[in-house]
C-alpha cells in the first residue's frame, strides 16, 4: 500500500509540475459556458464506471477526453484542466476510495490528455495526427494505471494491463 501511494504522490507532483510549467507559458482559457460544457460532459459520462477488479474502473470518458484533446491541442494546459475538473468517481462520495487515490486518478488522466494534446500539436492536427494522439492517451492512461496496480496489489504487470 505505501508503494502505491507513494506512486500516486509522485504522479500528481509530476502533473502539478507540467500545470505550472504550461501554465507559466501563458494560457487562454475558454470562455466559462464552454469550460462548464466540457467539464459537464466528462462528469456525465464519468458517472457510468465499469469494474475490472483490482478495485479500478474504465468509464466513457475516453471519447470525451479525445475530443478535449483535439479541441484544445494548441493548449494542452486547458485540456488538462478540463481532465482535472470532469474526472470523477463514484467512490469518492461513499468513502471507498482514499485522497490520494482520488488525486492520483485526476493526475494521470490530465497526462494522458496533456500527452495526447501535445502529440496532436506538435503532428500539425489531422486525422494521423488524432489517431496517434489516441494511441498516446491510451498508453500513457492503461500504462500509469497498470503500474499503480502493480504497486498496490503486487499484480504482475501483463496481469494488471
Amino acid at each position: 500500500m505505501e508503494r502505491a501511494r507513494g506512486f500516486a504522490w509522485l504522479i500528481v507532483a509530476t502533473t502539478t509540475v507540467a500545470m505550472g510549467y504550461l501554465l507559466a507559458e501563458g494560457v487562454r482559457m475558454p470562455p466559462l459556458p464552454e469550460l462548464l460544457f466540457w467539464v459537464l460532459l466528462l462528469l456525465g459520462a464519468e458517472l457510468l464506471p465499469v469494474s475490472l477488479g483490482f478495485q479500478t474502473q474504465v468509464t466513457m470518458s475516453f471519447p470525451i477526453t479525445l475530443a478535449v484533446a483535439i479541441t484544445y491541442s494548441s493548449q494542452p494546459a486547458v485540456a488538462m484542466t478540463i481532465a482535472g475538473l470532469g474526472a470523477f468517481d463514484v467512490r469518492e462520495l461513499r468513502h471507498e476510495i482514499p485522497v490520494w487515490h482520488a488525486l492520483f486518478n485526476r493526475a494521470q488522466l490530465m497526462l494522458a490528455v496533456g500527452a495526447a494534446a501535445g502529440v496532436i500539436m506538435l503532428l500539425g492536427g489531422g486525422a494521423p495526427a488524432v489517431a496517434v494522439g489516441a494511441i498516446v492517451h491510451s498508453l500513457a492512461n492503461l500504462g500509469l494505471v497498470a503500474l499503480w496496480v502493480h504497486q498496490l496489489r503486487g499484480a504482475p504487470l501483463e496481469v494488471a494491463v
